[in-house]
């Protein structure tokens, strides 16, 4: 429950200007992301995973949605799905497209 109230303390934030209103959501979800991946995925999470930052908006998707099946992943497979488990489909696409659009 504390991750819940973590990653909902984060949804409200004021949007900067320049992104579309997906990229704006997904960017209040990725902040509980930055602490590991980086502010734009530069950073590889714990020495461990790929740089998400050059990843396609299919890619992040698939790998969020694989987290919160329990079907994708390593070692942080559990830490990745207390994250993940409350995002439904559209919250992991507004963080793809937010991920995609600060590194184009």
């Amino acid at each position: 429950m504390k991750v819940l109230a973590y990653v909902l303390g984060f949804m409200l934030v004021v949007f900067p200007c320049g992104l579309n209103a997906d990229a704006r959501a997904g960017k209040s979800f990725y902040r509980v992301c930055i602490s590991c991946h980086g502010k734009k995925g530069e950073q590889n999470a714990h020495g461990q995973s790929q740089i998400i930052g050059k990843w396609d908006k299919k890619a992040i998707v698939d790998a969020l949605w694989g987290y919160k099946k329990r079907k994708y992943g390593g070692k942080y497979k559990n830490t990745m799905y207390a994250f993940v488990s409350m995002l439904n489909k559209k919250k992991m696409e507004d963080i793809a497209d937010y991920l995609v659009s600060v590194n184009k």
